[in-house]
């Protein structure tokens, strides 16, 4: 029974760290789904996926525009370059599962449209206001098809109120990396459109830079700490049932002696339990009986005595004769111990006894003492 219950032990120990095992398992897998999910920023210089139709003016910091009509910050426009136009219209080319595309908006500007097949979306962007307006959101699209290329087209129209330039700054694309990293070499052969999204960016020599930001996704640090508060939950949950288990049997063995009874042993060490009992007769315990002796049989040495003395002569009349000295040694006694259960030895015992008074009889009547006249 001790080895069961070490085996019983055991067990739970093995089923605690599995389930530990499985849920560590379980969050790395479930982390590094969603740790595939990166985000890249694509400034406006690169040519490889912006397209800008007609006359504008790529302002950098080494090319100001100084007859601009718009005079934004350099310092809060991402890279110090944006792409100033109006009445003109672009586009930009991907593949990934979301984009976002910023510009800069400024007093009475255009109307901008955009357009986007596979899926079809069509969306338009216009600012009210009369301050810049920097890093604002001109479009977006999410839950795309990161297995096939995309294109974003734009086309600016003048506002009901006159305006007609935009301004456009970068690009935000979100890429499954484990798409993109069974996908072919990023580098495109001769002849063909290139794959603008595949990671590295394309090279520098088109005069742009692309921007590795993996930012973190807000859904893979929540679905991690959901994750990591469940399997705490789960683990704790296992931790209490076990010891609950464990301290219920405790109680039961205080409160019933019987639950030890595995426990006993011999003095060579092998369990009493462990023995074959099944040959033997168990037969009911019977109540104690104390063992009652009969009585003895009442001696009748002393009315004997008391009659014979009652008969004998006067003294008077009886002639004193000096007795035998052997008369006047006495027998040795003989041993009286107790032997109920021996009627031989009560019955030798009572003819001692008859004997001995006989004696003394005869030896009061022999010392007779004179009388008194």
């Amino acid at each position: 029974m001790r080895s069961q219950a070490g085996a019983t032990c055991l067990s739970e120990s093995l089923f605690f760290h599995q389930c530990c095992s499985y849920f560590f398992l379980a969050f790395l897998a479930f982390g590094k789904a969603y740790a595939t999910l990166s985000n890249i920023t694509i400034d406006d210089s690169n040519s490889t996926y912006f397209t800008f139709v007609g006359s504008y003016h790529a302002v950098t910091p080494s090319a100001p525009c100084e007859g601009c009509v718009a005079q934004p910050d350099p310092a809060q426009v991402y890279d110090s370059t944006w792409h100033d136009g109006a009445l003109r219209s672009g586009s930009f080319v991907f593949q990934g599962t979301a984009v976002y595309i910023f510009g800069i908006d400024v007093n009475n500007p255009a109307n901008v449209s955009f357009a986007m097949s596979n899926p079809t979306v069509n969306t338009f962007h216009y600012y009210s206001g009369t301050t810049y307006g920097y890093h604002s959101l001109f479009f977006s699209a999410t839950n795309l098809d990161s297995s096939v290329q995309h294109t974003v087209t734009w086309l600016m129209e003048q506002s009901s109120v006159g305006g007609e330039s935009a301004l456009f700054d970068y690009a935000i694309v979100t890429l499954d990396l484990a798409d993109t990293s069974s996908s072919p070499g990023t580098s495109p052969s001769p002849g063909t459109s290139p794959s603008p999204a595949l990671l590295p960016p394309p090279s520098s020599s088109a005069g742009a830079a692309a921007v590795l930001s993996k930012k973190s996704h807000t859904g893979a640090i929540i679905g991690a700490l959901v994750g990591v508060v469940v399997g705490l939950t789960l683990i704790g949950i296992i931790i209490f049932y076990l010891r609950r288990r464990r301290s219920r049997g405790a109680a039961m063995r205080a409160i019933d002696p019987l639950h030890n009874f595995d426990r006993l042993h011999n003095p060579d060490g092998s369990d009493m339990a462990s023995r074959d009992t099944s040959g033997i007769a168990q037969s009911p315990v019977r109540p104690f009986e104390p063992v009652r002796f009969p009585p003895p049989p009442r001696s009748t040495a002393h009315s004997e005595a008391s009659h014979t003395t009652s008969v004998s002569p006067p003294m008077s009349s009886v002639s004193m004769t000096p007795a035998r000295s052997e008369s006047t040694s006495l027998k040795p006694p003989m041993d009286l111990g107790p032997q109920p259960n021996d009627p031989t030895s009560q019955r030798a015992r009572d003819l001692e006894v008859e004997e001995r008074l006989r004696h003394l009889e005869e030896l009061v009547a022999a010392s007779q003492p004179p009388s008194y006249s």
